[in-house]
């Protein structure tokens, strides 16, 4: 997942923690897809990495595995994007 201030998050990373937590509450693509209103091919796309994950889907996952910002980026990259923010004043 590129953001707009050149920082990048590995978005391998996120899915492999998405498909972590579905594959741990043992629901299908398709379930999860239905659950959080996104389409099954679309959310299989995403989550075998052949299309990239909108902010939208992305909230909704995590909203719906309850999981926060923290679980997908650490305080280096946290850092990173500060320091990027505060170098464009």
């Amino acid at each position: 997942m590129g953001l707009s201030t050149g920082i990048h998050i590995d978005e391998g990373s996120i899915v492999e923690r998405i498909e972590n937590a579905r594959c741990m509450r043992g629901i299908t693509v398709a379930e999860l897809a239905r659950r959080i209103g996104v389409g099954r091919k679309r959310l299989w796309y995403v989550l075998n990495g052949q299309r990239e994950m909108r902010v939208d889907e992305f909230l909704k996952l995590c909203v719906f595995f309850n999981m926060g910002l923290g679980s997908f980026i650490n305080w280096e990259q946290v850092e990173n994007i500060r320091n990027s923010l505060h170098n464009k004043k």
